[in-house]
Parts: C-alpha cells; structure tokens; sequence
C-alpha cells in the first residue's frame, strides 16, 4: 500500500494564502469597526466581506485541525483547494451580482 506524501513545502503555501486572505478580511472590516465606532457597523459591512471571512475562518481550522491530514490521506489538500476554489468562486458570484 502506498503511503500518501505532501509535495514538500505545499502546505505551508496553502496556509500562507489562507493567512493572506484572511489578513485582507480584517484590513476591509477593522474600518467599519475603528470609524464607525462599534460593532454594529458591520451590519453595513457586504455580505460578500462577511462571507469570504467565514470561509477563511473555517479553512483555517480545516488547514490546522490535528491530524485531519492523516484522516483524510491522498484527499487532504484537493479537498481543501477545492472548498478554497468554490468559495472564491461563489465571492465574485456575490460581488457580480452586488455591482
């Protein structure tokens, strides 16, 4: 049986990008929030804002969750770029069809 292996130094990338997105979800809601002056201002944040920081949070977890990586083997990584792929999909749905 063959043991599934990371291409070397991949996963730090994808968690590279999912720290980047997350870092510019912050830098677009600590506005509403520091100029605004409470939280609920973000009622008047766009729901796409919203949505892209809920799908980072929950990559995140996906991306660092103990041993989610030998649970799920050879489908670890497709299966995180596919919800990352999906979820940037659906945001410029949302933002297409907020225009």
């Amino acid at each position: 049986m063959q043991k599934h292996v990371i291409e070397p130094g991949l996963l730090q990338v994808f968690r590279f990008y999912a720290w980047l997105r997350f870092s510019v979800f912050l830098l677009t809601i600590i506005p509403f929030i520091l100029f605004l002056g409470s939280l609920d201002s973000l009622k008047y944040a766009s729901w796409v804002t919203i949505f892209t920081g809920v799908n980072e949070i929950i990559l995140l977890f996906y991306l660092y969750l103990p041993k989610r990586e030998h649970l799920l083997g050879n489908w670890y990584i497709p299966l995180g770029i596919g919800y990352a792929t999906l979820c940037l999909l659906i945001e410029q749905n949302l933002l297409f069809a907020q225009r």
